[in-house]
């Protein structure tokens, strides 16, 4: 078989469009799958630098947000100042696969830290302490040295109450006082140690005296109550004014401060198994139940008193009854006096 050559003749304008390609087709447009994890959405107070679980996010303005996509789960989220001084940590659960929300409160860290860098002097007061004496004191229970007598020293305290103790150098007298602190304010307390030496001294010179008395039978003491008592009553009829009076401006072996005892203080002294001769109100000898060998001579008021007004109580130590009598009344009553425990 013959194979027949065609040539075709193509004029210049035919050859131009048959050097011209075929369109390529376009290249396919990758589309990027979404994104569908949760979001955290994290709002500051403060301008603040962030990190959620160890890594650098950026940074927040005041007020201002972020998000970030997270996994289900807890996570750690950081906030720090710009300053670097305050920092919030909190660790973030996320429940579901919207967006949650954290609000980050950098403000009041700030606040508390520069409350509490305020100066100390603004909590505190000074405490000014003198002492009349030579003495050691001490500031709720801690030792605070030495306090020359007249002298002072000073002690920088919280506001609020406090308990000072000062006790002599010989460790016999104390004293003890509370004082409320001031913020900002100072405050004094004196300390008066002498009047509590003196007090200490009278009372030995008291039992010095009573003692010397017991001796020469001016006064008892009961050792049951510590009541003094004088051994006898005043002998005569007295009203109860008289007998008050009476006891007010006795002096027994140089002993003072003796008063009317009150009707409990009298039923002290009475003692059923114990006859002691005695006179009645009538001048007649009768046996009186009186503890002490106390030579009575009729019944003795009391300065209690009585349930009727104008009325004490008197008790006699013969019956061992009370009895009540109007403040004029003096037949057969008398004064006992009596110095010690519940003086009045």
């Amino acid at each position: 078989m013959r194979k027949l050559l065609i040539v075709a003749l193509l004029s210049p304008g035919a050859a131009a469009i048959a050097q011209v390609k075929a369109p390529q087709s376009a290249a396919p447009i990758a589309i990027q799958p979404r994104d569908s994890r949760p979001t955290l959405l994290v709002v500051c107070d403060l301008p603040c630098n962030w990190k959620l679980d160890g890594e650098a996010k950026g940074r927040i303005e005041a007020e201002g947000s972020a998000k970030a996509k997270v996994e289900l789960g807890e996570h750690l989220v950081v906030a720090v100042t710009e300053d670097g001084l305050d920092q919030f940590k909190v660790i973030k659960e996320v429940k579901s696969t919207g967006q949650t929300v954290l609000d980050i409160e950098l403000k009041p860290i700030r606040d508390k830290r520069v409350s509490a860098a305020k100066p100390v002097e603004a909590e505190t007061g000074l405490l000014l302490v003198t002492c009349d004496l030579a003495c050691t004191w001490t500031l709720d229970g801690e030792a605070k040295g030495r306090i020359d007598a007249g002298g002072s020293v000073k002690a920088q305290i919280a506001a609020g109450p406090h308990k000072v103790v000062a006790v002599t150098e010989d460790g016999k007298d104390t004293v003890s006082t509370s004082v409320d602190g001031k913020a900002g304010a100072q405050t004094l307390v004196s300390l008066a140690l002498q009047p509590v030496r003196d007090a200490r001294n009278k009372k030995r010179q008291d039992q010095d005296k009573g003692a010397q008395a017991a001796v020469t039978g001016l006064v008892w003491t009961d050792p049951a109550t510590q009541l003094t008592w004088a051994t006898k009553d005043n002998g005569k009829n007295v009203t109860w004014k008289q007998a008050t009076d009476y006891c007010r401006s006795l002096a027994v072996a140089d002993l003072a401060e003796w008063r009317l005892p009150t009707i409990d203080e009298l039923k002290t002294a009475y003692e059923p198994t114990v006859d002691t001769p005695g006179i009645d109100e009538t001048g007649s000898a009768v046996p009186m139940h009186v503890k002490g060998n106390l030579h009575l001579t009729g019944w003795q008021w009391s300065q209690s008193q009585a349930n009727i007004s104008g009325e004490a109580w008197g008790f006699s130590f013969a019956t061992g009854k009370r009895l009540a009598g109007r403040f004029t009344d003096n037949l057969g009553n008398r004064a006992l006096c009596v110095r010690g425990p519940g003086s009045q």
